[in-house]
């Protein structure tokens, strides 16, 4: 099935190693149907990088984070990293270290007292 992001498939050992990039393009994204969030971006020169991938609840704009290089990381440790991210993300708080606005606010919903 091919969405607007890529197509989707379930990322196996056996299809990262098939996965070639097309003649003049410079990388081919893949995202995996267990694992939602989760791609595989191949470059031209042949390295599968696991990214997690989401859309910043503020800003609407798509986040595409890399998680690590098959081989260095297995895909369970890669499924894994991507659901723990995006379980981050669910709550309201930026993977990459700056709280969203509404993690920020205090429970009375005004903003926190700087000392």
């Amino acid at each position: 099935m091919r969405t607007r992001s890529g197509p989707r498939c379930k990322v196996t050992d056996r299809l990262l190693a098939a996965l070639k990039v097309e003649s003049g393009r410079k990388d081919r994204l893949v995202f995996d149907t267990t694992s939602p969030g989760l791609g595989v971006r191949v470059t031209a020169k042949g390295t599968r990088t696991f990214i997690a991938q989401w859309t910043d609840p503020e800003t609407h704009v798509k986040v595409r984070e890399p998680l690590g290089v098959w081989g260095n990381l297995t895909i369970e440790q890669a499924r894994e990293a991507a659901r723990a991210r995006l379980g981050v993300v669910a709550k309201g708080i930026d993977p990459k270290g700056r709280a969203s606005s509404q993690a920020r606010q205090s429970p009375n919903g005004s903003a926190p007292r700087r000392r």
